[in-house]
């Protein structure tokens, strides 16, 4: 005898729990739920990347995310100039 009762219970037990555990953590995302990327959340759902949650494309949600144009602020001017500086500095 190969397998005892007992042995194909606790077998039987640990591979129905297995499969749960895989089904439950490859479920996608509902609207609403938190998400990292657009592949987490259900067909017909993006991320939202300001607010963590999967949500309809082009709904009213603002969406916090930098837009693709939008580049580093200037620095503008550099605040010590030859007058700002102390009668120690090295002339320029």
């Amino acid at each position: 005898m190969l397998f005892t009762p007992r042995m194909k219970f606790r077998l039987g037990t640990f591979l129905g729990t297995a499969l749960l555990v895989v089904a439950f953590w490859s479920c996608k995302q509902g609207e609403g739920e938190v998400c990292q990327i657009d592949d987490d959340c259900e067909t017909g759902l993006q991320c939202n990347a300001g607010t963590m949650r999967c949500q309809v494309p082009g709904s009213d949600h603002a969406d916090a995310a930098p837009q693709v144009d939008a580049g580093p602020p200037d620095a503008g001017s550099p605040d010590a100039m030859p007058f700002d500086a102390g009668f120690d500095a090295a002339p320029i």
